[in-house]
């Protein structure tokens, strides 16, 4: 009775008050907002898609430009061939593969997959004219957003190629900048470098190869015979997207001195999963390249190709990804 007759008085009171305020007007319809949602991620995957120094193929989804790379593997197709120009590029509604040497006349298998969302940004795209291993700033995106590969390509002077020593494109954590490498042995006076191991990374604590690879410090700092005057110049594009935080569920980082994961841990074999780069490197010297590729759900056993004629060489390798709705 006490609990009625008090409950009585509060709300007779809270009446007269809003009486004296002038709020015991009629209530108005209050405003909606209009939310949209934050659509998640589908796949695509193109291939294998067949071609003689470059191919293209058509990405049938209407968010194409609003995808993440996924996956992706290039292969010369009988042999092992220096290298002029590697990499995939989305270009609208296609992509365009590229794997040749100076030729550009040897036949490649190719595959790729990317995560798309209209809720992703449309490509963005970054060039530079570089040499050895360089950092490229990118513009600022929208606040909290996460950058993500969608594609990338590496090109040496025309009429020109080379072996590989070392390729990578990585997306850096704060999404701030992305660093790039393309670097072989320069001739003789890098010869003399077959015993360093993975570019000095075999000897270092497992730590240390998972840092390095993505904050360490310049090659040449591994490297004290390194001419960085002398480094082969290059040109290389990398596509991005901007992801919104909240389709982000987390991220990794694996990485190996064999083509398996040594450190990290892999994502699922469901995970939809978005790179945010990866580096690899011989460690005995440079070489022709048969394969290269990323396949983290797809092959957990060898979650990513770096190779010759064979699979006989020492490898340092990481790949940083990112887990998406």
């Amino acid at each position: 009775m006490l609990r009625a007759t008090a409950a009585f008085i509060v709300l007779t009171c809270l009446s007269g008050m809003a009486g004296a305020q002038g709020l015991d007007q009629p209530l108005r319809p209050t405003q909606t907002l209009k939310i949209t949602p934050l659509t998640p991620a589908s796949a695509e995957t193109l291939g294998p898609v067949l071609g003689r120094g470059g191919a293209t193929a058509t990405l049938r989804s209407p968010h194409a430009e609003r995808g993440v790379l996924s996956s992706f593997r290039f292969g010369f197709m009988g042999t092992d061939h220096k290298v002029n120009t590697l990499g995939v590029l989305v270009q609208g509604q296609r992509a365009e593969f590229i794997l040749r040497d100076r030729d550009a006349n040897d036949p490649f298998r190719a595959h790729a997959t990317w995560l798309q969302s209209p809720s992703y940004s449309a490509t963005q795209e970054v060039s530079a004219h570089a040499s050895g291993d360089v950092k490229i700033d990118l513009p600022a995106g929208p606040a909290g957003h996460v950058a993500l590969l969608q594609g990338f390509q590496f090109k040496r002077a025309r009429a020109t190629d080379a072996n590989v020593r070392l390729v990578a494109v990585q997306v850096a954590e704060d999404s701030r900048s992305v660093r790039v490498a393309l670097v072989d042995d320069q001739g003789a006076d890098f010869r003399g470098m077959d015993g360093v191991q993975s570019l000095g990374l075999a000897a270092l604590p497992l730590g240390e190869l998972l840092a390095l690879p993505v904050f360490g410090a310049r090659l040449t700092g591994t490297l004290p015979e390194f001419d960085e005057r002398r480094l082969r110049t290059y040109t290389v594009t990398v596509q991005y997207v901007w992801v919104p935080p909240s389709l982000v569920l987390g991220a990794g980082l694996v990485a190996g001195t064999t083509r398996m994961a040594d450190a990290g841990t892999l994502p699922d074999s469901n995970d939809k999963v978005g790179l945010r780069g990866f580096r690899f490197a011989f460690g005995n010297s440079d070489h022709h390249l048969r394969s290269v590729g990323v396949d983290l759900t797809g092959n957990q056993r060898q979650p990513i190709l770096f190779q010759d004629n064979n699979l006989d060489d020492p490898v340092a390798w990481s790949v940083g990804f990112v887990r998406l709705k």
